[in-house]
């Protein structure tokens, strides 16, 4: 029973200790790619997406980009070889291993 109560108190302190650091992020506007052409549904729904999440995103700009082709193989790729943004080490979350670990 004492193990439980124990946990929460940790996560409780983590969450708190973590907050000034998560709230700061994102520093910088985001792009938020659609790989589909303006206009369609997938454009309209990420632009009603990327509105909606500004506000909890300390109104950072997202700032919605098309690119269309190849059934939205370009867009998932744009996607897949982005430069990942620096996340402060409280914001990271990853259920993979590290490579040491392995």
């Amino acid at each position: 029973m004492q193990k439980p109560i124990r946990l929460s108190a940790a996560a409780g302190i983590l969450v708190l200790l973590a907050r000034p650091v998560v709230a700061q992020y994102p520093s910088k506007p985001i792009t938020f790619i659609v790989p589909f052409s303006a206009g369609g549904e997938s454009d309209l729904s990420g632009r009603i997406l990327a509105q909606h999440a500004q506000k909890y995103l300390n109104n950072q700009p997202i700032v919605v980009v098309n690119r269309v082709g190849a059934s939205g193989a370009i867009g998932s790729m744009a996607v897949k070889t982005a430069a990942p943004w620096p996340m402060p080490r409280a914001a990271r979350c990853s259920t993979r291993k590290p490579a040491s670990a392995a």
